[in-house]
């Protein structure tokens, strides 16, 4: 199962508190080599909670 996440770059998260903040909650973080999927660049991140580990978000489905 893959979840596609669009991320997008802003400095406001560059600030050292966030910084603190994302250290006390993440584990690890894993970033995938980047490749071209239908023409797009794809490139996948895994993230690695504190206390809970690996949280895949449930997808919706799509109704006709």
């Amino acid at each position: 199962m893959t979840k596609t996440i669009k991320v997008q770059y802003s400095t406001r998260y560059t600030d050292r508190r966030y910084a603190e903040i994302i250290r006390e909650f993440v584990d690890k973080i894993y970033i995938y080599k980047a490749e071209r999927i239908g023409g797009k660049k794809v490139q996948h991140i895994k993230i690695l909670w504190n206390c809970i580990g690996e949280f895949i978000p449930p997808v919706k489905e799509k109704t006709a």
